[in-house]
Formats: structure tokens, C-alpha cells, sequence
């Protein structure tokens, strides 16, 4: 799976179907100089954690998540990420991992050894993110589909 991975720069996204974060409040506006970006599906992986830590998120809404929540949200995630080192086939993330589209678990499960790989980057990457700027502006906001 190609794109397990965090965008930076919002130049590299091609259509709409991505997730953003936003450090501090919803401003307004999306597609900001500052955010990072998920595709769907790599953020689909990581939102188990975030639906068990904030009641009533919506993918499809915009959230603004305070710093608690993102501790615990963080929290989860070093857990899965330590999950992911440990697991020897995607039945072993069964509880724990997203698979939002039909075709993703097989798709993450023809690489397993690669795909998890990428995936405990992109927690390790985004867990550190998210803890720098929600500690600096009280909160991140994901910007929904």
C-alpha cells in the first residue's frame, strides 16, 4: 500500500479525498500551510483510537480535539504501534486497525511485513506531531472528508 503515509505538503494532494489536521481551532478555512494530511484510508487505520477517545467524531465533520483527548488518542496509538511489531499477519490487528474500504485489509495483508512497517512510521511520526502542536495551541482540529 503506497500512500501509508503523512503529507506535508498540501502541493502533493491530488483530489479531496483526505483527512486534515489542523493545529489549533477550526479557522475557516481548509487546506491550510501548517496542516498535515492523511489519505482516507491511512487515516481510517489510526481512527479506532480517535473514536474511542472523542464522542461524536464524524469523519465527515470538522473536530476539535483538545489536548486530553489527543494524550489518550497518543496513548492508543504507541499501543498499536507496539501491536504492529509484534503482529505476523493482518488477523492480528482484528480490533485494533480500521480497514475502511472492502479491498484495504487484503491490500495491507499482500505486504504485511512492509505495510505494517509503514504503518508504525506514521505513528511514531504523527503521535509526535500531534503531541507538538497540540501541547503549543490547546488543540488540533481534524477536518473531515
Amino acid at each position: 500500500m503506497k500512500n501509508i503515509r503523512i503529507i506535508k505538503n498540501k502541493t502533493e494532494l491530488e483530489g479531496t479525498v483526505y483527512i486534515e489536521l489542523l493545529p489549533g481551532a477550526y479557522n475557516g478555512v481548509c487546506w491550510n500551510e501548517g496542516s498535515i494530511f492523511l489519505e482516507e484510508e491511512t487515516f481510517g487505520y489510526l481512527e479506532l483510537a480517535v473514536l474511542k477517545h472523542v464522542p461524536g467524531y464524524n469523519r465527515y465533520a470538522f473536530t476539535d480535539i483538545k489536548l486530553d483527548a489527543w494524550l489518550e488518542i497518543i496513548q492508543e496509538l504507541k499501543s498499536l504501534q507496539l501491536l504492529l511489531q509484534k503482529a505476523k499477519s493482518v488477523a492480528d490487528l482484528n480490533d485494533h486497525v480500521e480497514f475502511i474500504f472492502r479491498d484495504t485489509r487484503a491490500g495491507f495483508a499482500t505486504d504485511f511485513q512492509t505495510n505494517k512497517e509503514a504503518l508504525a512510521g506514521v505513528i511514531e511520526a504523527f503521535c509526535n506531531w500531534i503531541n507538538d502542536k497540540a501541547r503549543a495551541y490547546g488543540c488540533v482540529t481534524v477536518l473531515g472528508l
